[in-house]
């Protein structure tokens, strides 16, 4: 007869000399298999909390209508040849 380990408590289990509760130990197990979501989630955070003042923020007159105003590309819309343009042409003084 073979005997089954009990796991209805909370027994302490010894991993690697540590000890370590069967709860604690399936906690761990599941944060490292979604540990790279995990990350990503948290950085996603992180992202939108350092940018979101922004959104309040205006233009800053010093180029934006040269760059994105007036710029007959982009107000044409996102396109192949529009972005080949942005990537090779020399529109203003700073590209």
């Amino acid at each position: 007869m073979r005997h089954e380990p009990h796991t209805t408590c909370d027994p302490v289990l010894t991993k690697k000399g540590l000890g370590i509760s069967i709860r604690h130990h399936y906690m761990i197990e599941q944060l490292q298999k979604h540990r790279r979501l995990l990350i990503c989630i948290l950085l996603a955070i992180a992202t939108v909390a350092v940018y979101l003042p922004v959104r309040n923020y205006d233009f800053a007159n010093y180029d934006d209508d040269v760059y994105v105003i007036k710029n007959p590309h982009v107000l044409s819309g996102l396109s192949f040849e529009n972005i080949k343009w942005g990537f090779t042409a020399v529109h203003h003084a700073y590209w």
